[in-house]
Parts: structure tokens; C-alpha cells; sequence
């Protein structure tokens, strides 16, 4: 998971401005009697089996108060927020994909099942998120001076939700391709670490926080599969491609991959 708040926290926790995405189990785990204030985070693509995980889970009698922040599209069995037997929630101007905020008073919160982003977590333009929450003047401080998130001012009239990028989503290289650990051809029945390492059109590494996906165009009339991306660290995002298994026919495929949303280069795998 993301993010664990102790109950041996003897005073709230507060989380704000943090961009926590596709983590395995739960985003965020608020545990039993633990206290905490979210303001301004974007949970988002947790990727989990279990129903009672979630993008927030909130265990019995955790108290926790949420303002501008965006659950979205935290799939498998899990939700976007979980909040079990949790009391003491208040929830203002939240953003979720399933719907599983509303009903939480003051119920000034937000759902849709589209994305509200544009690119990775950079909030679209004509996202509901962007001055959704018109009170500028009751939330801490560092929040009224968080960037916009595409025009890297402050926000005006209103507070976007979400976490806040200091500056406008960069533009990708698009010659980056994947790389195989293992030459061409692979064996049947074996797997290869591909490496992805994404860089903006200046040559710097992107780093941590890209959404990075990898698929499959087939060439043959078998074709290999793929895990999902996880970033490695030093501005690396791997995943691993496992060939067919023995004995099937030999053929090729060509693995694809997108930054943020934009294509990048390809590579050719054989078998």
C-alpha cells in the first residue's frame, strides 16, 4: 500500500498536495481510532483483489476529515473509498469515479465515472474538479497558494481539487523505446524485463509520478503477455513480457507503450 496512519498517533495527521497512484493494496489505510485530514491528495489507479481495500479505506472508528481531494479509478474488487464502520468522517468537495463519497455530509462532493485528468494526473481543462470548492477562506493556508495545475498560477476564484502539479504537464519524447533484458530470439516459456525510461523533448528523465502503460500489438499467431508497469526508481518503469509456452508456433510481437498518454517508440519481440 501507499500511505498507513498509526493509531499511535497521538495527534492528527495531516496529509496534503500528494500524489498517490497505483499501489497494490490501499492507497491510503486509516486504521482503527486513527486520526487524519486530507486536503488536496489525488488517489488514484490502486490496483487490488481485495473488496475491503480501496483507494481510502477507513477502518471502525477512524476519524478523518477530507476536503479537494480526487478518488479516481481505484478498480479490480476494491473502491474508491471504503469506509466500513469508520465515524467521524467529513467529507468536502471530494472527486470519486465510483461514487462511494456523496452520501457523506455535507455531501458537497463530486462523482463521475469519467477521469477528471487530461494527462497522467494533470487535471483536464474542462474537468469538474477545477474550481469546484468555493472555500477559499476556511482551509488551511498552503492550500490557496497551491499552482494551478495548467497554467502554474495560483487558483483562482475557486480551489481546484486534486493534488497540484507545479507546472504544466511536460511534453514527452516520443523516440524512447522499450527495452528487452533478453535479445531477440526469446525462448518459448520465458520472461524478460522490459524497461521504459521516459524523458520530456529536452532529454530529462521524467521520474517518479508518469503514467506509463505497455500493451501487445500480436504478430504471430500465439502471442506473449505482459504484467503491469511499476516504476523502479532512477526515472525506470518496468514490467515483465512472458513468451508462449512451449511448444506453441513461433511468431513475433511488437510492444507499445504511452507516457502520460502519448505513444512512444515500440519494440519487436521474437519467439
Amino acid at each position: 500500500g501507499g500511505v498507513i496512519v498509526e493509531t499511535t498517533q497521538t495527534q492528527p495527521v495531516d496529509l496534503y498536495n500528494n500524489l498517490i497512484v497505483e499501489n497494490t493494496s490501499n492507497g491510503v489505510n486509516v486504521l482503527n481510532a486513527a486520526q487524519v485530514r486530507m486536503y488536496n491528495n489525488t488517489i488514484a489507479d490502486t490496483y487490488t483483489q481485495a473488496a475491503t481495500d480501496a483507494g481510502l479505506k477507513l477502518n471502525p472508528n477512524a476519524s478523518v476529515i477530507l476536503q479537494d481531494n480526487i478518488f479516481a479509478n481505484n478498480t479490480a474488487a476494491g473502491v474508491d473509498v471504503y469506509t466500513a464502520a469508520a465515524t467521524g468522517i467529513t467529507a468536502n468537495y471530494n472527486f470519486t469515479t465510483d461514487g462511494t463519497l456523496p452520501t457523506v455530509a455535507p455531501a458537497t462532493n463530486l462523482t463521475a465515472a469519467s477521469v477528471p485528468f487530461a494527462s497522467a494526473w494533470y487535471l483536464g481543462a474542462t474537468s469538474s474538479a477545477i474550481n469546484a470548492d468555493p472555500l477559499v477562506t476556511v482551509i488551511p493556508t498552503f492550500l490557496n497558494l497551491n499552482p494551478y495545475a495548467q497554467t502554474n498560477t495560483v487558483d483562482v476564484p475557486n480551489l481546484d481539487l486534486g493534488y497540484h502539479h507545479a507546472n504544466p504537464a511536460p511534453a514527452i519524447l516520443t523516440t524512447v523505446a522499450p527495452v528487452s533484458s533478453v535479445a531477440n530470439p526469446i525462448p518459448l516459456n520465458t520472461t524478460a524485463t522490459i524497461s521504459i525510461i521516459p524523458k520530456d523533448t529536452a532529454g530529462n528523465l521524467l521520474g517518479a509520478g508518469a503514467k506509463v502503460t505497455v500493451g501487445i500489438l500480436q504478430g504471430g499467431q500465439v502471442t506473449g503477455s505482459i504484467s503491469r508497469v511499476s516504476y523502479v526508481g532512477n526515472g525506470v518503469y518496468q514490467c515483465t513480457y512472458t513468451t508462449p509456452a512451449t511448444g506453441a508456433t513461433f511468431g513475433s510481437d511488437t510492444i507499445t507503450a504511452t507516457v502520460n498518454g502519448t505513444a512512444i517508440g515500440s519494440i519487436v519481440l521474437t519467439f
